[in-house]
């Protein structure tokens, strides 16, 4: 990760990445009293453009107090990566989080690809919420939830939250294919068919069920 100095005019803050419900002016009031102390704000490189992840009170103190630029950790990614990175930001700093703020942040997590093949506590663990929280939220949603999410600490399933790393901790996610509708809405994705364990992490996100007795020989232990 780079850090550098960027003109606030061009961070993107329209893509999805905040997860807050409202901005406190009382906050951007107190950070822009502390320019200095503040640490860099949180941007992904996307195709030619900066997309603000994380810093959303932080850009807007700055933005007060009329500056032209403003500390930015840079992290190459996607729209998904920067999503998924701004659902777990401010679970340990910033502005404490309401439980609206904590509610947007797990519905948008649900909405990233392969993310509903977490367990409810990994999905928890992440986001820096209670398992019962997000139980309840994925009930709400309607959100499937995984053949994981049925089995113990121990259980071999459990292997699919190692299979999906965090963005925080790995930079990237790149096991799990997005998959790509056409006009006869069909899913077309690539199929990691030289590991098992991905392999067994992309089938279980993206295809029924009954499909899943012909692939016995890559999926192993899993299921």
């Amino acid at each position: 990760m780079t850090t550098i100095s960027l003109p606030v005019d061009q961070i993107r803050t329209d893509a999805d990445t905040q997860m807050r419900v409202a901005t406190s002016a009382k906050t951007v009031d107190e950070y822009a009293e502390v320019l200095k102390e503040l640490p860099a704000i949180t941007v992904f490189h996307i195709d030619g453009e900066y997309i603000l992840a994380d810093g959303f009170h932080r850009l807007a103190a700055y933005k007060k107090c009329g500056r032209d630029t403003i500390p930015c950790e840079i992290r190459q990614g996607t729209l998904d990566d920067a999503r998924e990175f701004a659902c777990c930001a401010n679970k340990a700093h910033g502005l404490r989080r309401s439980d609206f703020d904590k509610r947007k942040a797990v519905e948008t997590f649900f909405t990233i690809p392969g993310r509903d093949a977490l367990t409810n506590s990994e999905v928890a663990r992440r986001l820096g919420v209670t398992t019962p929280f997000v139980k309840n939220l994925r009930d709400t949603l309607g959100v499937k939830v995984s053949p994981a999410s049925h089995h113990g600490a121990g259980s071999t399933k459990r292997r699919l939250n190692n299979l999906i790393p965090s963005v925080e901790a790995a930079g990237l996610n790149r096991l799990i294919p997005p998959a790509t509708p056409d006009k006869s809405k069909t899913v077309n994705v690539a199929l990691p068919t030289g590991n098992k364990n991905e392999f067994a992490v992309v089938l279980l996100t993206h295809f029924n069920p009954k499909y899943l007795k012909s692939c016995v020989e890559y999926l192993g232990d899993i299921l």
